[in-house]
């Protein structure tokens, strides 16, 4: 269902905060970050599926720019983590959009070890920060 909410979902403390709006509700929108913001291309809007691109720009930026242009998965090689995750276990975060859930698969054993609510329309999105 579109929305123009804008929300946080911090997966450690469990916890779903809203952020901003956008200027139309979306929805199934694809994001990637671009410099200091976050691109969103297409998505569904309540008249149908949308091929606009938005631009959000956070007024305090954390997200960092990207190491190469073609590739915005290029910084999330082997290795090249920040200190802050380098221990965090190889886990897959999978949203279930229609319960609001979210299923922890453990990459190595592919076993799901948690679930989750998270309430409303969890969405796959790479999470950003």
């Amino acid at each position: 269902t579109p929305t123009d909410r804008i929300v946080a979902v911090d997966l450690g403390r469990r916890t779903v905060t809203g952020v901003g709006f956008l200027t139309a509700p979306l929805s199934d929108v694809a994001a990637v970050p671009d410099g200091d913001g976050i691109l969103l291309f297409g998505g569904r809007e309540a008249r149908g599926t949308s091929a606009r691109i938005t631009e959000l720009e956070p007024s305090r930026s954390t997200i960092p720019r990207l190491v190469d242009r073609s590739n915005v998965y290029a910084a999330d090689r082997v290795g090249n983590l920040s200190p802050a995750v380098r221990g965090a276990k190889p886990y897959v975060y999978v949203p279930n959009s229609e319960s609001g859930t979210v299923d922890v698969i453990d990459q190595r054993t592919l076993k799901v070890v948690e679930h989750f609510a998270v309430g409303s329309l969890p969405q796959h999105h790479r999470l950003l920060g």
